[in-house]
């Protein structure tokens, strides 16, 4: 019985999806009811004996339908029958929205919706009922189908508020953490470590920007003032999926049963992908995903590193274990596939660094892809452990902002000409450039960019666009020096001048770039030009 996450709303809620009155609202809570509250035997006589009150005391009231209140008065006097009854209400559901497979007919996204959020939270249910049996196995393989479905069909069109897409993201990633689950009781050990590495790679941290886009979602105006985050009405506040740094099924995960897999997989001195085990060694090292799969754990605290055991019995620390499991994968790729692998951790390394620090979601993800390779090559060239070029890191800077003031400032600008009629023959300039690059069948590049950013053409289209004195004063005036610091910087790199004269620092450079101890030129640019296009 400890498993049944609130019997009443529990029941109420399986009535109303089968009365269908607001299926995609009430399959995501009923998903987050199993997978969030605590499933501890005391809270669960706390809850029923407020349940108790509560059906007493509204007899014939309608509170609650007279199955459900008969079902809960029976459970007053053998817990275990209300048990039975909620996993009968459950399977009934998900049988009842069982959507057939139609190969050749397209396919109702919302009943696939509905179906895996109830598939999901009798998952969750057979996983603490029965551990990996066959029921649990039928009930993985069913939502792992209605996920692989309903990806293809779904459109771009709102078919249900954003935070029921939160909602459908989070069945995704419990599903790797049920897969973990399963595939390390079925002795699948390094697919078990592969599916907890995707579940934790998934599970970023809640963010300032995150709770502001949820809150926007729903019509609320997140405040910057922490003092007012009482007014934001509770549902936005406690809103499960936000509501903690991570995800509530990690807590499902131990910590000596993880460390178990990869010794399973040591002993048998047998491993099928050692680059995809080494990459989920190395995630598994960080201080960051340790509190995620535990978060009682305090990383301030000292020592908070706890000890686990390895196959011989010995003592080790969580962080000191995955490094030296990292060594032992690593030790199994060939020096060719070594090199490849180490190349591709400081690309990754790189990415995250500057997704983090400097290109904060959504601006990461509107950067022309060029741009972002660009980028990640001058960090890595730069802080990786190859030796730079100064030449190659300037030149990788020049692609980056080439990309971005092409994208976001000479396309628009060329559409927008096309588009007016009046001002015409205040943009002579542009007309003459865009004209002699289109003879020669060029696209502007730096040059171009230092002396078109300060014309009359650009700053109508600026102002066009409703973009604040601010940011027009800062392409007008500081950017095109930035660009003539770069394209001189580049220039020198390349031809070595034989002349005394100090060169220009790559760091300091690409630290004025993107923004190291002060206000960063590209993501700067970026929020002015990309994310006012997109918005």
């Amino acid at each position: 019985m400890s498993w049944i996450p609130d019997p009443l709303r529990t029941l109420t809620l399986l009535k109303r999806i089968e009365a269908r009155e607001d299926p995609v609202s009430d399959s995501a809570e009923l998903f987050w009811l199993f997978c969030t509250q605590s499933l501890a035997p005391e809270q669960f006589t706390e809850r029923i004996n407020v349940i108790k009150n509560v059906v007493h005391g509204s007899p014939g009231s309608g509170f609650v339908d007279p199955d459900t209140q008969a079902a809960m008065l029976r459970g007053f006097e053998d817990p275990s029958s209300i048990a039975t009854y909620v996993a009968d209400r459950l399977e009934s559901a998900s049988r009842t929205n069982w959507p057939p497979y139609q190969p050749d007919q397209q396919e109702d996204p919302v009943r696939l919706y509905v179906f895996a959020h109830l598939e999901a939270a009798r998952l969750w249910r057979l996983l603490k009922v029965e551990g990996h049996s066959d029921n649990t196995r039928d009930a993985l393989e069913r939502v792992r189908n209605a996920v692989g479905r309903l990806g293809p069909i779904r459109s771009f069109d709102e078919l249900w508020p954003p935070m029921f897409e939160e909602s459908w993201d989070a069945v995704g990633n419990f599903l790797l953490v049920a897969e973990f689950h399963v595939s390390k009781g079925d002795g699948k050990y390094e697919d078990a470590l592969q599916f907890l590495y995707e579940a934790l790679l998934n599970d970023p941290p809640t963010t300032y920007e995150d709770k502001q886009a949820l809150a926007k979602a729903l019509g609320v105006e997140w405040p910057s003032n922490m003092a007012e985050v009482s007014q934001i009405p509770a549902f936005v506040r406690e809103f499960p999926w936000r509501q903690g740094r991570v995800s509530p099924w990690f807590e499902s995960v131990d910590l000596q049963e993880v460390v178990d897999c990869f010794e399973a997989i040591r002993s048998s001195r047998q491993c099928r992908d050692p680059e995809k085990l080494a990459k989920a060694c190395q995630l598994l090292s960080g201080e960051y995903k340790l509190s995620s799969i535990q978060p009682d754990i305090d990383p301030y605290e000292e020592g908070y590193y706890p000890l686990l055991t390895d196959a011989q019995g010995e003592y080790i620390s969580w962080g000191h274990y995955w490094h030296l499991a990292e060594g032992w994968a690593e030790s199994r790729l060939e020096p060719s596939q070594l090199r490849d692998y180490f190349q591709k951790r400081e690309g990754e390394t790189a990415e995250q660094r500057l997704r983090t620090y400097f290109f904060p979601d959504p601006l990461w993800t509107l950067l022309p892809e060029r741009a972002r390779s660009s980028l990640v090559s001058a960090d890595r060239d730069l802080f990786g452990g190859s030796k730079s070029r100064r030449e190659a890191v300037f030149n990788e800077l020049r692609i980056a902002i080439e990309e971005i003031l092409r994208k976001g400032l000479w396309d628009p600008l060329c559409g927008w000409y096309d588009s007016i009629e009046s001002n015409r023959d205040k943009m002579r300039d542009f007309v003459d450039l865009r004209g002699e690059l289109a003879a020669h069948g060029l696209e502007p590049s730096l040059v171009h960019f230092e002396k078109l950013c300060g014309k009359e053409a650009v700053q109508l289209y600026l102002t066009s666009r409703h973009v604040p004195s601010a940011d027009m004063s800062f392409i007008s005036k500081d950017l095109p020096e930035y660009l003539r610091v770069l394209r001189e910087a580049r220039r020198e790199a390349e031809h070595e001048p034989a002349s005394e004269l100090p060169l220009a620092d790559p760091r300091r450079l690409f630290g004025e770039s993107v923004g190291i101890g002060r206000v960063g030129i590209l993501p700067r640019l970026a929020r002015v030009l990309l994310r006012q296009r997109a918005t």
